[in-house]
């Protein structure tokens, strides 16, 4: 790092106490647009009682708390404080600023107060009743009031506790279609900078990459002007900048590129004045109090310099932890990462130090609280999750992270889908951990215990090493298993499926198809699976994104798996390769970020299916039982790998046959038909689709039919005997001791509904016709798992195709006016996403789109639970799966719409 461009990270105190308040600018070079010429559009459609809004004493003090609390927060970056002075005025005579004002205020109230106002959301409801017809019209002029009033919506979007993004998307494609809205000034440039540190959190903390060009921001007036805000605007550019040349997926910078990114972020810090430095910037972690701090005591004179300074600090992080050597392979890799890691953890605590010692800067806390997230797994030490809130018990922090608390709440209470309550904020607490979790029989070896008639193998997290015998310290791969994410499921069973899954008695991992003859397996020391084990479970808690935790795993991984094949047959461990390889095979499908894992995913399982094929290997030290379950769970790996990266299948699996036996049997012939809704958009979807749905509406039938008992178990002839034989068709729970228990029906209809989306990725189109058939074989695929999944049934699979669904009628609403395309089947998809759900962050998601788009919908279309039944049957229904579950569903729409 002695090469780096990049300046120290010591920053020396300053003796200049000055007051350098920034000198307001002319109303001249505002360039403001006058508010009565835009008037007539702002009226275009909208509702009777939408011109005067600030008209009682509630609107009139949600729109005081907005000017003293909530504006100078906005403004921070602003000399002239638009959105403080100039938007208020305008708000008197436009109804979009004045209800997009209370919208935000409101929701804010009620996240500070803990007290729901349901309020904000009708104003919300206005502004977009307001907003949209103004969108959809060719002739209204898109101006700075648009964009300023999209940017209060976007933070009214960020306080609610599913943030969908809607407006994040909408700021974005309105300042792209405007070519001048930066070089304009006024209010459309101070709205302008707001919407970039609105993407640079957001690309921050999803990895998403950047939604707005960059590069038109050079023509803004903070590269001329001098102001503490402008210096400000500046390096928050530069940090987008570096974010999105290291960070976005598929980048690889090249090191001049990342090299010309340091020397630009140093010539900034060269270029400020040196009142802008810190009056006083001490590592002395004793405060004037006397009360001990874990980060260093960095004083600023105002707020925008804190926010420059922070963002400098972020900039400077960025390029620590992207710089080009720490990729390459040499002897002097490790030493480069090492002295980055360092550099970065001074600019990590530089930056922390600076939101909590400047408390009064509210924007500094969200700027911590997206780095604590962000960075969480990647660079910081185990001290700082445990020590953070004992330092900054004051309010600063408070705002950033209520939102998240209030959606995590419901999440953190015990429900039957849940194996361990850990709150994340103890993760690192291996004591806390011992004293949180279920406990363990403590006459049984609690780091293997075999389960008896069987060949299944369990590990307990609660003591994983005692005698020493592993590769690497067992302790991190203990808070692993233990540790829930807060809104999210429990790690092992998100990152399992389809090869292991939480014993909920014991609390112990139960590993599909592991085990000698006696039950008993040495799991953990086997150095492959060791890491196979802890690659996994590192990458869910990482949000399945690669940091260094992933890449040392993986890289043991597949030194260990070399070993262990070039002797491979020679010892008793041939079962744990193999289960390590389906491992392995897990992470590389479901590892975001990178163009590999699918190529990657497929060499696995041709490998494994080349080794499963030497049938006399395996079957001399094992079963026929075995080779048949890691058989299934290869077939499993295959099929769920290309549901999650739209690749095609691998391997073969023939399964044919099965649903033409029944449509001739007269008994169940009439289950064979489309359901009703579907029919108005088949058309344009391939032929197959249409047999498949008709397929799975009959298995929803035979299901129901066989749960009420009206009718005999469903019958099929068996073409494997010569004889005639009669086989009833089993459903997965009574299949439990066979492994993973996938009825061959529904196998069947899985691998037909992931052949059909793997052609839709590739064609990649966004249509609103393509949106809704993506959306539609997802929730086939999601109802074939739903029919019966038992106790293995998964988490990854189907939340994915929930996820799926959701981001493809997210993308729908977006579109001109699209719920009056499609209400009822737009209907039935959010449903079966938010009812068949097991994730409450999902559930809620779907539960926002339909109170937000309920107003497209006939009056009562969604109020009376009878009529939503007869709704969602027209399409694919399954009495005995779904109505309890739709109910619920329901029942959550409905308070959150009171």
């Amino acid at each position: 790092m002695a090469n780096s461009p990049i300046h120290d990270a010591v920053m020396p105190p300053s003796l200049c106490l000055a007051d350098n308040s920034p000198e307001s600018r002319s109303s001249e070079d505002m360039g403001l647009s006058s508010p009565a010429s835009c008037l007539s559009n702002y009226f275009i459609g909208s509702p009777r009682g939408f011109t005067s809004p600030l008209r009682s004493r509630r609107e009139a003090f949600l729109l005081i708390n907005y000017l003293q609390d909530l504006s100078p927060r906005i403004d921070i970056c602003d000399p002239s404080k638009r959105f403080g002075r100039e938007v208020p005025k305008r708000a008197r005579q436009l109804p979009l600023l004045a209800y997009s004002i209370l919208a935000f205020s409101s929701r804010h109230l009620a996240m500070i107060t803990g007290i729901d106002d349901e309020s904000s959301e009708e104003y919300h409801s206005y502004a977009l009743r307001i907003l949209i017809p103004i969108l959809d019209d060719p002739m209204s002029s898109l101006d700075e009031n648009l964009l300023a009033a999209a940017v209060l919506l976007r933070l009214y979007e960020e306080m609610c506790d599913v943030d969908t993004g809607t407006h994040l998307v909408g700021c974005a494609r309105l300042w792209n279609n405007i070519p001048d809205f930066i070089a304009q000034g006024g209010l459309s440039e101070a709205a302008s900078w707001i919407m970039l540190r609105q993407n640079l959190h957001i690309s921050l903390i999803k990895g998403e990459p950047m939604q707005v060009d960059l590069n038109k921001y050079r023509r803004s007036r903070s590269f001329v002007d001098t102001t503490d805000e402008d210096f400000a605007n500046r390096i928050i550019l530069l940090c987008c900048q570096v974010l999105a040349t290291c960070f976005s997926p598929g980048a690889q910078p090249d090191y001049e590129t990342w090299a010309h990114l340091g020397k630009e972020v140093a010539s900034w810090h060269d270029s400020i004045p040196a009142h802008y430095s810190p009056y006083h910037h001490s590592d002395d972690k004793s405060t004037s109090t006397g009360v001990k701090s874990a980060f260093p005591i960095v004083w600023m004179m105002n707020p925008a310099q804190v926010m420059g300074y922070q963002h400098y600090c972020l900039a400077r992080i960025l390029l620590h932890i992207s710089e080009p050597r720490l990729w390459v392979s040499s002897l002097r890799t490790i030493e480069h990462r090492v002295a980055a890691d360092k550099a970065a953890m001074k600019d990590l605590h530089i930056a922390i130090g600076l939101g909590i010692h400047n408390p009064s800067v509210v924007g500094a806390g969200f700027t911590v609280h997206h780095l604590l997230f962000t960075f969480l797994f990647d660079i910081m030490p185990k001290s700082i999750p445990l020590l953070l809130p004992n330092q900054h018990q004051g309010g600063m922090l408070r705002d950033a992270i209520h939102r998240d608390n209030m959606g995590q709440r419901r999440e953190q209470c015990r429900d039957p889908d849940t194996n361990i309550d850990l709150d994340v904020s103890v993760v690192y607490s291996t004591d806390v951990l011992a004293a949180r979790t279920g406990t363990v029989d403590s006459a049984q070896p609690t780091w293997l215990s075999g389960r008896s008639g069987n060949s299944f193998s369990r590990v307990s997290p609660s003591l994983l090493d005692p005698f020493n015998t592993l590769c690497e310290s067992p302790e991190r791969l203990r808070q692993l298993l233990r540790y829930r994410r807060a809104r999210d499921l429990p790690l092992v069973k998100a990152a399992g499926e389809p090869l292991f899954r939480i014993d909920q008695q014991t609390h112990c991992v139960v590993l599909q198809g592991l085990g000698n003859e006696d039950g008993q397996a040495p799991l953990l020391t086997h150095k492959s699976l060791f890491h196979s084990l802890s690659l996994l479970l590192a990458l869910a808690a990482n949000d399945y994104q690669q940091n260094y935790e992933t890449m040392h795993h993986r890289s043991q991984v597949l030194q260990s798996l070399n070993r262990d094949l070039c002797h491979f047959g020679s010892d008793s461990t041939i079962l744990h390769t193999i289960t390590a390889i389906l491992m392995l095979i897990s992470y590389e499908y479901r590892v975001r970020d990178t163009n590999t894992g699918p190529a990657c995913a497929a060499t696995h399982i041709h490998g494994l299916q080349t080794i499963i094929s030497q049938r006399n290997i395996l079957t001399s030290q094992y079963s026929v039982s075995h080779v048949t379950q890691v058989q299934r769970a290869l077939f499993w790996q295959d099929i769920i790998c290309s549901l999650a990266t739209g690749a095609p299948r691998v391997l073969q699996f023939d399964n044919r046959g099965m649903f033409t036996r029944l449509r001739e049997d007269e008994t169940y012939r009439s289950y064979f038909t489309l359901p009703q809704g579907f029919i108005p958009h088949t058309y344009g979807w391939p032929a197959a689709v249409p047999a498949v749905f008709e397929d799975l509406n009959a298995l929803c039938c035979a299901v129901d039919t066989m749960r009420r008992g009206t009718r005999a178990p469903i019958i099929f002839v068996n073409n494997d005997d010569k004889d005639i034989s009669v086989t009833p068709m089993p459903l997965m729970e009574d299949l439990d001791d066979e492994g993973y228990p996938l009825c061959n029906s529904q196998a069947n209809l899985q691998i037909r509904l992931v052949d059909l989306l793997s052609g839709t990725r590739r064609d990649g189109s966004q249509s609103e016709e393509t949106l809704i058939y993506r959306a539609c074989l997802f929730a086939a695929y999601l109802c074939t798992y739903r029919l019966s999944e038992g106790v293995w049934g998964g988490y990854f699979a189907p939340e994915k195709c929930v996820t799926e669904i959701l981001d493809c009628m997210t993308d729908f609403t977006r579109q001109m006016s699209p719920w009056k395309l499609a209400p009822d089947i737009s209907f039935w998809l959010l449903y079966m996403a938010g009812g068949l759900t097991k994730s409450q962050l999902h559930k809620d998601q779907a539960a926002a789109l339909v109170e937000r788009y309920q107003c497209f919908y006939s009056t009562g279309y969604g109020q009376d639970w009878e009529l939503v039944e007869m709704r969602l049957k027209k399409f694919i229904w399954c009495e005995h799966v779904m109505k309890q579950k739709m109910y619920r569903f329901w029942q959550e729409c409905q308070i959150g719409c009171c």
